[in-house]
């Protein structure tokens, strides 16, 4: 069966499982292996096939009704590494291009209110500098990608 990684999900033979990935420490055997990154599917994503030569976490319990997505950890030496890593920062980009328009156009919105909205000025101000952040920090994050 054919494995393709997308922004959106893992593709297994034509089917797309949703979800989306996540870069991050995890504990293997005692040691931290920072650049592991994580494809977490989305609760509406039907459980990814077991024969595909992934280790599919799942901590479902359902005597205590517990219920978990699914998951699979790819460290720097699996063989779909590249792959997971290039849909990785494919999905980031995406995710930093949509906060920069996102913030952008609630700057320019709020460049067009009056002064006699009704929120006081310290929230207003609260407001403005936290998009400006968001912004900054979502264009630091686009240029990092983008090297």
């Amino acid at each position: 069966m054919k494995i393709k990684m997308m922004y959106n999900g893992i593709k297994v033979g034509g089917k797309l499982y949703r979800g989306w990935f996540a870069k991050s420490g995890y504990v293997r055997n005692g040691s931290v292996c920072n650049d592991t990154i994580t494809f977490y599917a989305k609760s509406s994503t039907p459980n990814l096939p077991r024969k595909i030569g992934l280790y599919v976490e799942n901590d479902s319990d359902i005597t205590t009704d517990y219920f978990d997505n699914d998951r699979v950890h790819f460290a720097p030496e699996h063989n779909l590494y590249q792959d997971v890593l290039a849909a990785w920062k494919k999905a980031e980009i995406r995710r930093s291009e949509k906060v920069v328009k996102n913030e952008t156009v609630f700057l320019e919105k709020w460049e067009k209110l009056t002064c006699d909205y009704p929120r006081p000025e310290a929230a207003r101000q609260r407001g403005v500098e936290g998009a400006k952040e968001r912004l900054n920090e979502a264009l630091r994050n686009l240029a990092e990608l983008k090297k």
